[in-house]
């Protein structure tokens, strides 16, 4: 009976569109007594039957919106856990490349002090250039000062200051060596400088395509959050609109109680006991024992239904709270990830900046590059030349040192030779004028003879006496003449041998005289030469100085602008 009573009030219910808006139904229950006991008898065949709920009064799409709505969060958990995997991939990515950024300052600080121990030797090579020159003048002044000295001193002074100056030399051929190995080395080092600013190029090449990814990625991300936002937002107008609908279902049914109330006193009213009859009372009586029974179970699945939805919509709410705390906190994260995103962007376009600020400072540089290369190249090859120059003269050097020593050998021996020469010359000397001494005496004493035998012819004395005397005179004179003929040759033979011996000794002489004179000669053009070195030597270091300035300028140049960038992306973070 109950059924048949909420079939006719939802068929009515449903063919009038007031009754879903929750307004009263004025009209009569019943269109008559008869169609009333014809409802009640045909509900007294089934006492027993359930009474239904009406489909409207049910919460409607309860069973379809949760799951969909939980399959949301769970989409959403996923774009966030994927969010966070791309955050934790740009955070390792940015610390892989801060990690390079101190490997290439580590490099560039290993060459500056590389630079500086070349700088140091290249100092040191110029303080013993600077003090080889000094030695050079000093030997110049001393050598332009003693020009009116002794053969043999100037000769003994000017070979040592010869082998000073060629030891000089070799230690400042030594120094060359160094210092060319030193650059050597310093340019391989400013090669792989060079390649390892390739390669962080590359990196920062590959980190930036990283970020490219990322960016996209998180761009993407946002595309997919803004979708998790719109759907959250349409969940919860549909979980607005079935609150709304669940609370006109409640107000329709509070007003179909109240209908139901109504309708059940105007039957009794209508079904007065005094008209009808006691049977028809009893009936009656109990079937309104029933309707009452009935309503009441109503009632109680009405406030069963009313806390379910009230206990579904307390569920609804706490769910929709977490997931607005969850969506505030993805929000929140994504605007963390957005700022990081906007800060990488900004170092990515200031690394980019700054990249090609490098670059046009090296396209600058390039050509100045070259040039120093080129004239660096030519000092180098200037000073092998100068090297190879060197290395004749050190040994001409070497063979005029023997040359020089088998001259002082050969001088010392003509000296002595020289010297045994005239101390015979002066020995022969006292013997000639001792002879001629001699000869004079005898010339006066064969004077005095002849004159006394001239004298006893004259005088025409006979007497044996005189005569042996004379043939004693005569005798005697004869000796005397052959002597001094024999004397007199000696001392001529005597004189021609000292006088050859002389001769030869002053040949000799003025040939050790002129040998030593074109071995000063030999050693002044090789002081020329020396000097001519050490001119071209310091041009050849003035320039490879100036070439080291304006290196170093070009080094300095470019430190300060790294400083400078590292000093605005220090600021700018």
């Amino acid at each position: 009976m109950v059924n048949n009573i909420v079939r006719t009030r939802q068929s009515s219910i449903g063919s009038s569109p007031r009754a879903e808006v929750g307004e009263i139904d004025t009209r009569a229950p019943f269109q008559s007594v008869k169609a009333a006991v014809s409802l009640f008898g045909n509900a007294s065949s089934s006492p027993m039957e359930k009474p239904l709920v009406p489909d409207r009064l049910k919460p409607p799409k309860e069973q379809g919106v949760q799951p969909d709505t939980e399959a949301r969060f769970h989409l959403a958990q996923e774009e966030l856990a994927k969010f966070e995997k791309q955050v934790k991939f740009a955070e390792a990515t940015t610390a892989e490349a801060l990690d390079e950024l101190e490997k290439v300052k580590e490099i560039v600080q290993n060459l500056k002090e590389k630079l500086k121990i070349v700088y140091e030797s290249k100092q040191s090579i110029y303080g013993d250039t600077e003090a080889l020159k000094r030695k050079a003048k000093e030997l110049e002044e001393a050598r332009l000062i003693k020009p009116e000295a002794k053969v043999g001193t100037l000769e003994a002074d000017t070979y040592k200051e010869y082998e000073a100056a060629i030891a000089e030399l070799d230690a400042a051929k030594q120094e060359l060596s160094n210092t060319r190995r030193d650059f050597d080395a310093a340019m391989q080092a400013k090669l792989d400088a060079s390649k390892q600013a390739d390669d962080t190029q590359i990196s920062v090449k590959v980190n930036a395509e990283r970020v490219s990814e990322l960016s996209k990625k998180i761009s993407d991300t946002r595309v997919s959050l803004g979708q998790v936002k719109r759907a959250t937002q349409e969940v919860l107008q549909e979980q607005a609109k079935i609150s709304a609908e669940k609370l006109a279902d409640l107000r329709s049914r509070k007003l179909a109680e109240e209908e139901g109330e109504k309708k059940t006193m105007s039957f009794r009213k209508e079904h007065d006991p005094d008209v009808k009859p006691m049977s028809f009372r009893k009936d009656h009586e109990l079937k309104i024992a029933e309707t009452d029974a009935e309503i009441e179970a109503l009632q109680e699945e009405v406030a069963q239904a009313r806390a379910s939805v009230l206990e579904n919509e307390r569920i609804a709410a706490s769910e929709l709270c977490s997931a607005m705390k969850e969506l505030e906190q993805v929000e929140e994260e994504y605007r963390k990830l957005q700022n990081m995103v906007e800060s990488l962007n900004l170092e990515l376009e200031n690394t980019v900046m700054d990249k090609s600020e490098v670059n046009n400072k090296e396209a600058e540089t390039e050509p100045l590059a070259e040039k120093l290369q080129a004239e660096l190249q030519q000092y180098k090859m200037e000073l092998e030349v100068d090297l190879a120059r060197i290395a004749i003269t050190a040994n001409a050097s070497d063979g005029m040192a023997s040359t020089l020593e088998q001259l002082a050998r050969e001088t010392k021996k003509a000296r002595r030779e020289a010297e045994e020469m005239n101390t015979t010359a002066q020995e022969l000397r006292l013997e000639a004028k001792t002879a001629q001494e001699m000869a004079v005496e005898l010339e006066k004493k064969l004077e005095s003879s002849l004159k006394e035998a001239e004298a006893a012819k004259f005088s025409g004395r006979a007497d044996p006496a005189p005569a042996s005397t004379s043939d004693n005179g005569d005798g005697e004179i004869e000796l005397s003449l052959v002597k001094y003929k024999s004397l007199r040759e000696r001392i001529d033979e005597c004189e021609k041998i000292a006088d050859m011996k002389v001769a030869a000794a002053v040949v000799q002489v003025e040939a050790s005289i002129a040998s030593q004179m074109e071995i000063a000669k030999k050693l002044e053009e090789t002081f020329k030469e020396i000097e001519e070195m050490r001119i071209a030597t310091d041009a050849a270091l003035k320039e490879a100085e100036m070439a080291v300035a304006a290196k170093r300028a070009v080094e300095d140049e470019l430190e300060r602008r790294r400083q400078q960038e590292q000093k605005n992306l220090m600021a700018e973070t």
